[in-house]
């Protein structure tokens, strides 16, 4: 139950904030904790193995692949990425020749 309630936000926490896995990760330790009663000096892998749970970072490093490989079949999500590093590029270029001109 709770390894499907985070795998919801996979996408969201690969965004590249730090702090929400952080803080994810740490929820997800004291809910495991708490519903299998482990000892606070448990170590947190020993938990994650003993339940065979992933701890949050590799698993949502997976999930996205998973998802990036079935989407990349999607014909309008591939036209939205093309449009989004087209429009990257651009921007890019934009700031690289104000750069220019102001050295």
């Amino acid at each position: 139950m709770i390894r499907s309630i985070y795998d919801y936000c996979f996408i969201i926490a690969q965004g590249g904030c730090q702090k929400i896995n952080e803080q994810l990760q740490l929820q997800q330790n004291k809910n495991l904790r708490a519903i299998k009663h482990f000892k606070f000096k448990t170590r947190i892998e020993k938990m994650h193995t003993d339940l065979n749970i992933e701890q949050l970072k590799p698993r949502f490093e997976k999930m996205l692949k998973k998802f990036a490989i079935k989407k990349n079949e999607d014909s309008l999500i591939n036209a939205e990425i093309r449009e989004y590093k087209s429009n990257s590029d651009s921007i890019i270029k934009i700031r690289q020749s104000i750069h220019t001109e102001i050295n």
